[in-house]
């Protein structure tokens, strides 16, 4: 079983991982930060913030935070010093403890993470919601399942594919076409222009996006923007042809 990230070393061995997309993401963490609010999660998208990706701040509580950014291509601390540069009321004093660099897969789930006697799981796997770059509980879900199917293949004394294949079929069931919804956003809002980006949050809330990004109903999303009828059809098309 090969749980051991992005450069798996069983993957790159015995699975061809065919357009597997990676981003960098870089974070710092930070004190003495004046939020304004410790209790939520902000977010930021942008061609000038973070092409094709976001920026984070996520509250730790007592002025702390996790600042980070993800993002394709290069220039991602880059990035993320000018944020913090370009917002002095709230990072002036910030001091940077520890900064963490990491790559993280962003391009849907691997055609196939069974074959012969061995599964992946996780980032391996590219069990990602592409939008988010979140994939804690997805892999805990996969690694759950395949430790499952192992077991029981180890006492029926069968570890072949076939036996093995149930770990995919469980995992799709749950997660496939979440991520595999997530990536079409993902690849449908890249497209955007940074005025249409603002329009599409203005017309949505919070939960929409949420939803959205974890692969579920964008067609929900669309419908809510029907007050500007030519952003909402190219929406449409986008999430459609993706």
């Amino acid at each position: 079983m090969g749980c051991d990230g992005t450069g798996s070393i069983l993957a790159r061995q015995f699975f061809p991982r065919r357009n597997y997309a990676v981003i960098a993401a870089f974070q710092y963490d930070m004190v003495d930060c004046q939020l304004e609010d410790e209790a939520s999660l902000e977010i930021f998208i942008g061609h000038k913030k973070a092409p094709a990706g976001y920026l984070w701040i996520f509250p730790k509580g007592k002025g702390t935070a996790n600042v980070g950014i993800g993002l394709k291509g290069s220039g991602a601390k880059l990035l993320l010093d000018k944020f913090l540069q370009d917002h002095p009321k709230v990072f002036g004093n910030a001091k940077i403890e520890r900064s963490q660099a990491a790559p993280v897969p962003v391009g849907g789930e691997i055609e196939e993470y069974v074959t012969a006697n061995m599964m992946l799981c996780g980032d391996a796997a590219g069990q990602v919601i592409p939008l988010t770059g979140a994939g804690i509980h997805t892999s805990l879900v996969a690694g759950k399942i395949a430790g499952e199917v192992a077991g029981k293949a180890a006492r029926e004394g069968d570890v072949g594919s076939n036996r093995l294949s149930e770990y995919k079929e469980r995992f799709d069931a749950l997660w496939g076409a979440k991520i595999s919804n997530s990536l079409r956003a993902l690849e449908s809002f890249e497209r955007f222009s940074d005025d249409e980006l603002n329009i599409i949050t203005d017309f949505l809330e919070g939960q929409d996006l949420v939803d959205m990004a974890h692969g579920f109903s964008p067609s929900k999303a669309v419908g809510l923007m029907l007050r500007h009828p030519i952003l909402a059809m190219k929406v449409a098309h986008q999430l459609m042809s993706s």
